[in-house]
């Protein structure tokens, strides 16, 4: 089943006589929230199939509704027999059964009319109208106001839309009640709702859309009456369906399909007999897409033609498509195996799966140390480093020759010093930029030349933390950067011969390259 999406978030909500409500925190945040869950967890695919619309008037919405309509019947003319969903979701003011956009009202009569334009199999609508912004009794009292009750489709809705077969409306609020927005959570029923499409509704590898539902529907009304209030989300439905809709894959989409800028070619993937997504890759950006893990179909279309690869995806894999005369290389921890024979795949593309995988680069760089005047460490270090990464985990040593020297009005000197340092860390971000929160040791020796006098040397050490970040070049390394912030204990400087405790700041930037 292929699927289409349209998301509206309004802050702004005017009614028709042209008064504007009072504005709204959070709709076209979670809006945009809601929008991600759904791409990443529920099947969706990104534009031009899923739109998103923040303060958008009246005009705009009527508008995304007919691309999404011409979306439909191109894609029909390549895959006719192909079911398909149309979901709408909105949030933010409704009144009297109407959506209050930027300016003014848009009836649901006439938003069914819209909807129905897009040759859908299943229509889903779910309306958060947010009424009020976490206005308790007590609040509402105090200021001498009443609820406005909020988006009342049930009523205004065409029985038509309401008994058309496949359709599923969902609402926030029953008729005669507030919808909450809430200072912490947003629209309540949004929040609860998209923490359902991330897995807590249950369900096992797939959530269906009336577990989401029961799922939010009883948060919904539990968080409500703690403060006082009452809101009871309602639902009809009229579906041809003989089971369950599966609606979530919150654990099955955790695979990752990787397009290079190089390719050029509209994708469909097939989970079984299912068509679950359908884009188009455009040359000259690299493309990532979250996708369904298990036995999988890749289908590449170029013009007339059509070519296929099955690929059998693990939880956490991630498989590049490239042109076939080139070869992907795997960055720092990772590895790439051709996929088939000779990663001859689909025509001229090169499908290759990239894995967990040590991988060994030498470095050179520069260290500056914020460190106090009154300890003997340096300041100025280049160090020649090894770092290993294997998957998300990265350790690096290094050697660095340091220096410092201080003039003072009586007397001056001259450190060196010879440091070893070891990096542990674990890769949060992967990809272009790879993320790095590491901890850190240091552990060196320094000699202290007196302008005219004795020397001294001693042993220093240092414990921290901190990021480094790693710019990579795919087959060839990567350029560092890092922030350490360390406790030193040292020996002291001029007079000081015992040992000091000190904050110190290390920053410093490497080249690596892949042995």
């Amino acid at each position: 089943m292929l699927r289409y999406l349209l998301v509206i978030g309004n802050d702004h909500g005017v009614e028709a006589s042209g008064l504007a409500r009072p504005d709204l925190t959070h709709a076209e945040a979670e809006a945009a929230t809601l929008y991600r869950a759904l791409l990443a967890n529920a099947g969706f695919s990104g534009e031009p199939r899923s739109l998103l619309l923040q303060g958008a008037d009246r005009q705009g919405v009527l508008a995304a509704v007919a691309r999404l309509a011409a979306q439909v019947e191109r894609d029909r003319a390549t895959f006719p027999d192909v079911e398909v969903m149309f979901a709408v979701f909105y949030s933010g003011h409704g009144s009297e059964g109407s959506l209050l956009l930027a300016d003014g009202p848009l009836a649901g009569a006439e938003l069914a009319r819209a909807m129905r334009a897009v040759r859908a199999d299943m229509r889903v609508g779910v309306f958060d109208a947010c009424a009020s912004a976490s206005l308790s009794p007590a609040m509402i009292a105090a200021k001498g106001m009443k609820p406005i009750h909020g988006l009342d489709l049930l009523k205004e809705l065409p029985e038509d839309a309401l008994d058309e077969k496949g359709s599923v409306w969902i609402f926030s609020s029953a008729a005669d009640e507030v919808s909450i927005e809430d200072k912490q959570l947003g629209g309540v029923f949004t929040h609860y709702f998209i923490q359902g499409l991330s897995g807590r509704a249950g369900g096992g590898r797939s959530v269906t859309l009336d577990e989401v539902w029961a799922f939010a529907r009883a948060r919904t009304i539990a968080h409500t009456s703690r403060i006082g209030l009452t809101q009871t989300p309602t639902k009809t439905t009229n579906t041809v369906s003989t089971g369950p809709l599966e609606f979530a894959w919150p654990d099955r989409r955790r695979a990752t399909l990787v397009l290079e800028p190089e390719l050029e070619s509209r994708i469909a993937l097939y989970h079984g007999d299912d068509l679950v997504m359908v884009f188009d890759k455009a040359p000259g950006k690299r493309l990532e897409k979250s996708v369904p893990a298990g036995a999988v179909e890749l289908v590449m279309f170029r013009g007339d033609a059509r070519s296929t690869r099955r690929l059998a995806l693990a939880h956490g894999d991630r498989v590049i498509v490239a042109k076939g005369e080139g070869w992907v290389e795997g960055g720092l921890g990772r590895v790439h195996r051709m996929v088939g024979p000779k990663g001859a795949a689909i025509e001229d593309a090169l499908v290759v799966h990239e894995e967990s995988g040590p991988t060994l680069a030498l470095g050179l760089g520069y260290g500056f140390a914020a460190t106090s005047d009154i300890v003997l460490a340096p300041r100025h270090a280049v160090a020649l480093a090894l770092r290993a990464d294997l998957g998300d985990w990265m350790l690096a040593g290094a050697f660095a020759y340091g220096w410092d020297r201080e003039a003072f009005e009586s007397w001056s000197y001259t450190s060196r010093a010879y440091e070893g340092a070891l990096r542990l860390g674990y890769h949060l971000l992967g990809g272009t930029w790879l993320v790095t929160p590491v901890v850190s040791g240091r552990l060196g020796v320094a000699d202290q030349d007196y302008a005219g006098g004795p020397s001294r040397d001693g042993l220093y050490g240092a414990l921290g933390g901190g990021l480094v970040t790693a710019l990579q070049w795919r087959g060839v390394g990567a350029l560092e950067l890092s922030a350490v912030v360390s406790a030193l204990r040292a020996r002291g400087v001029g007079v000081t011969a015992a040992g000091l405790w000190s904050v110190d700041l290390s920053i410093g930037a490497a080249f690596l390259f892949e042995l």
